[in-house]
């Protein structure tokens, strides 16, 4: 199977979702509205903007993974369906994130603006601009089962495949449900709170990033013991490199800038966001600080000062440390999950440590 870029995956998603709109206005009820027909181009543009900018990490994780574990002396199959695959994942990450910055409010995304800022601006109405948005977001849902539907009919176990996506989208909706609902958990309850966010890191992020990609990708492989070892292969990998990711991502957002993330940083705590790192801090600060977050993170708005402060604290009590070393672990026992599973499907060496440089992309 020949190497993949991250452009690759650009260019074909770019693909499917014009092609995918172009088909939908070709069968759109004719009207004599040239500005309902402007609004309905405008958001086709939105939805390829949208669209542009990710790493395209999971696409090529399930790439990746195919290749990995595809037996040696089996020709490469389906290689353009593969990538079709990929590319279902990453238009429902987008389909993801446009809901999730409506729910955040969020200004930006990936450096540019939000789907909902950019279409309020472009119709002048706020909420006109959210819900079009929102509907951008469910056709996106719609297509990415669609592509997968297509793409996954003539592999290798074609159905499980499917429903994996099917069963990944339910996680992901849920996951959501579960961030949301923890805006209203007990702070001083830690153990609870650090329950709650680990099944909603697995839930949001670990389902699509990681697990899925992983499961999907290995059943495609058509592997001999795919069937037998892919749930599991993929669920404990999995959970522990999507976990890893995500605390990644929390630390970048209080340690990195905008030019690299794509978003102002300190977002997590302007949104009260409840993170890993914040699950630490309220383990390991002094009372006081443990009742000054406990205080900032139940008000409606946090200040600058606020942000600066929580991140100072942040630092001070340890829980940036904490996290970087669950990070750490994490990936260590993930690397060696994977080197065992590649054994025991006798994956050359050299493949087994392509395929684990690869995966630690999603912890730096």
């Amino acid at each position: 199977m020949k190497e993949l870029t991250q452009y690759d995956i650009d260019e074909r998603l770019e693909s499917l979702i014009t092609r995918a709109w172009h088909d939908k206005m070709q069968h759109f009820p004719a009207i004599d509205a040239p500005d309902v027909m402007h609004l309905l181009n405008q958001v086709g543009g939105q939805a390829a903007s949208s669209s542009r900018g990710g790493k395209r990490l999971r696409a090529l994780l399930l790439h990746n993974t195919v290749a990995t574990f595809t037996p040696d002396n089996s020709p490469a199959k389906h290689s353009d369906e593969i990538i079709d695959l990929g590319c279902a994942i990453e238009i429902f990450q987008t389909a993801a994130l446009i809901h999730d910055d409506i729910i955040d409010a969020a200004d930006t995304r990936r450096g540019q603006p939000s789907a909902h800022r950019a279409l309020s601006q472009f119709t002048q109405n706020a909420d006109q601009g959210s819900g079009l948005a929102l509907m951008l977001g469910d056709l996106l849902a719609t297509l990415s089962i669609r592509t997968a539907h297509t793409s996954s009919s003539v592999l290798a176990h074609s159905s499980d495949i499917f429903h994996a996506f099917l069963d990944m989208h339910d996680q992901v909706e849920l996951g959501q449900i579960m961030d949301i609902s923890m805006e209203s958990l007990d702070l001083t309850h830690t153990d609870e709170l650090h329950s709650s966010i680990r099944a909603t890191y697995i839930n949001k992020t670990a389902s699509y990033t990681t697990i899925a990609p992983l499961f999907m990708g290995m059943l495609a492989s058509g592997h001999p013991q795919a069937a037998t070892l892919a749930r599991s292969f993929a669920h404990s990998v999995g959970e522990k490199l999507g976990i890893a990711f995500q605390i990644h991502d929390d630390l970048l957002d209080l340690m990195s800038t905008p030019q690299k993330t794509g978003k102002p940083v300190g977002g997590d705590i302007r949104e009260a966001k409840r993170t890993w790192v914040l699950s630490h801090a309220l383990r390991l600060t002094q009372p006081s600080d443990r009742a000054f977050l406990i205080d900032a993170y139940m008000r409606e708005t946090r200040s600058e000062q606020d942000v600066e402060q929580i991140r100072s604290l942040f630092i001070s009590c340890g829980a940036i440390e904490a996290s970087i070393t669950d990070v750490e672990n994490l990936w260590t026992h993930a690397a060696q999950e994977i080197l065992a599973a590649c054994m025991s499907m006798n994956v050359s060496a050299q493949d087994t440590q392509n395929f684990i440089s690869f995966c630690s992309r999603f912890v730096g």
